[in-house]
């Protein structure tokens, strides 16, 4: 009786640990899907270094940052027609407010990096970035970065 009373407990465990190692939906999210929802965006630090990203074709990437209400920030995104030449992917954003709906108006007439975009918040906010392909059939590598508007 107490052996197989040890036998249960340990398939279960050995379950339990499979479980934790090998899916991490659990948890809410897995690692590999990342971004690629507003539910799922990867968060920015304001004042942090640029970001490095990936594009798949026909996909999107969420980022986002809290924001200041009336504070200015700096949006500078850098992809394979930027300057840098760091990046390949050819890439766009757009800035959310937190019904992932509303856009925030930005200004610039490109996303690059010698073009940054700025707009103020309008309230104290979660803002979401959306980066989508140029095309859908976009892909590739990109930077992003936001910064506070001195």
């Amino acid at each position: 009786m107490r052996l197989n009373s040890i036998l249960i407990c340990t398939a279960l465990v050995c379950t339990i640990m499979s479980s934790l190692s090998c899916d991490n939906s659990i948890f809410g999210s897995s690692t590999s899907d990342s971004g690629s929802s507003p539910g799922k965006a990867i968060h920015l630090v304001v004042g942090g270094p640029m970001v490095s990203g990936t594009l798949d074709a026909g996909k999107e990437r969420w980022y986002y940052f809290d924001a200041i209400a009336n504070q200015t920030y700096i949006l500078y995104l850098d992809d394979a027609k930027s300057p840098s030449k760091n990046y390949n992917g050819y890439v766009q954003v757009a800035v959310f407010r937190p019904d992932y709906i509303t856009r925030y108006s930005v200004s610039g007439g490109s996303h690059y990096i010698t073009d940054p975009y700025t707009f103020t918040a309008l309230a104290t906010e979660r803002i979401y970035l959306q980066i989508t392909g140029w095309s859908t059939t976009s892909f590739g590598s990109f930077g992003l970065q936001i910064a506070v508007k001195l």
